[in-house]
């Protein structure tokens, strides 16, 4: 086995690892929390999806008076597959989203900084109280994982002079 192939080994590795501290961590408490209010219009657009097949059209409403997208509706939905309880719906989508900006994470800094510092940024983050948060919450604000990918792709793009990456 070559170093690339043991550090891509160590490297998932340790992802996996603090990802499911994390969601330990992040999940705790689940049973205490009830449904907020923003969350009824994903549920509802999820719901729709599964029984009717009618796309989601709106999420939660803004401080602008107007309805957000419902991208969290979509990450709904494995969850009412997997589970009855609503507490649990968003379960999969943000651990999901939560294992993809870690593993993007790892990606990007160790493109850039090596296998070490990747993974010391993994950890740092991956534990942090905003990753925790994220880690058993979809909110619909915004999320790292985006912009992790792009900072990621971003660099290919300019590393590789391939403009496929943008």
């Amino acid at each position: 086995m070559g170093t690339g192939s043991r550090q891509s080994i160590w490297g998932i590795g340790v992802v996996c690892l603090v990802s499911a501290i994390g969601i330990a961590l992040g999940l705790q408490g689940w049973n205490s929390r009830g449904v907020t209010g923003d969350h009824l219009n994903f549920i509802e657009g999820a719901y729709s999806l599964l029984s009717t097949g009618t796309l989601p059209d709106r999420g939660d409403v803004s401080s602008y008076g107007s309805f957000s997208t419902p991208g969290p509706a979509w990450l709904m939905v494995p969850g009412m597959l997997v589970f009855s309880d609503p507490r649990l719906f968003e379960v999969v989508g943000s651990v999901s989203l939560y294992f993809g900006t870690l593993l993007g994470l790892f990606m990007l800094a160790r493109m850039c900084f090596g296998v070490w510092c990747a993974s010391l940024s993994v950890l740092l983050y991956g534990l942090s109280r905003s990753a925790l948060f994220f880690a058993g919450s979809l909110w619909p604000i915004g999320h790292p994982l985006f912009y992790v990918w792009m900072v990621y792709f971003c660099i290919l793009w300019a590393r590789r002079e391939n403009a496929n990456y943008l």
